[in-house]
């Protein structure tokens, strides 16, 4: 971290390089007044600048990265509630493209994040954001009570890669057949994985929703069951019954050969 040379107090002898703490701050001063929060913050954060090698240039000015911060104050599904809202912006800048597909994965060795609901996304190596509960033990240090999640999003690389050109395409002539499908699999499995390998399955899936994640009775303790609704979809014609009912033996099949995933409809 840079220090500043003439800080107005001790507490600003520093340019911070994470907009969290403060957010962590301003929703600890609020929380007998509002139990449930949703604060945001767009702002630089500072580095030393990097030159050659380990050596660190520190007469130049320093290196100003725009970021955006956000603090989510609830129960337990805060978290889910800031992610979705992660989703939902990466749609509208329309990160993705037909090529390249946002992987999330899973971070459990930062002594901030919570190592059970935290995840960061990705599009090839370009870190977009990190999302999650912050820890339990940084959350008690500022005396924050309930549930609090928070996003962490380097702006300048999700500006790099978002598009402004928008694609549109035809209603749907034809209808969608529906139906729910779920796994059981290994505790170490993430979803998004399980996602990914389903939609290469078939032509006909149209689209993949998780909407649940069950441990405990009956299932046994080192795994656990996602569930999914599935949409299926032919732009050229309606999809008879036995059509579904293959794409669905065939994800079955292939999930089960990847993954050693058993499948049980819900």
């Amino acid at each position: 971290m840079l220090r500043v040379a003439n800080p107005l107090t001790a507490d600003f002898a520093f340019m911070r390089t994470t907009l969290l703490p403060s957010l962590l701050q301003v929703v600890a001063e609020n929380q007998e007044r509002f139990h449930q929060q949703k604060i945001f913050e767009v702002a630089h954060v500072y580095y030393p600048k990097q030159v050659t090698g380990d050596r660190l240039q520190l007469t130049e000015l320093p290196d100003e990265q725009l970021e955006l911060g956000a603090a989510f104050l609830g129960d337990d599904r805060a978290w889910r509630e800031a992610k979705g809202f992660v989703e939902y912006l990466y749609r509208e800048l329309r990160i993705e493209n037909g090529e390249s597909r946002i992987a999330w994965r899973t971070l459990i060795d930062d002594e901030f994040w919570h190592p059970g609901r935290t995840v960061q996304a990705f599009l090839g190596e370009h870190l977009l954001g990190t999302v999650g509960e912050v820890h339990p033990l940084i959350a008690e240090r500022f005396k924050i009570e309930g549930r609090i999640a928070m996003i962490d999003l380097p702006l300048e690389n999700i500006f790099r890669l978002a598009t402004t050109a928008k694609r549109y395409e035809p209603l749907p002539l034809y209808p969608e057949a529906k139906r729910d499908l779920a796994f059981i699999v290994a505790r170490e499995l993430e979803v998004q994985t399980l996602m990914q390998a389903m939609n290469a399955v078939s032509p006909l899936l149209h689209h993949v929703e998780w909407f649940d994640t069950y441990a405990g009775q009956g299932i046994p303790a080192d795994k656990k069951s996602f569930a999914f609704h599935l949409t299926f979809l032919s732009p050229e014609r309606t999809l008879e019954t036995e059509e579904v009912d293959k794409a669905m033996q065939q994800i079955k099949k292939q999930m089960k050969e990847k993954f050693g995933a058993e499948a049980r409809t819900t």
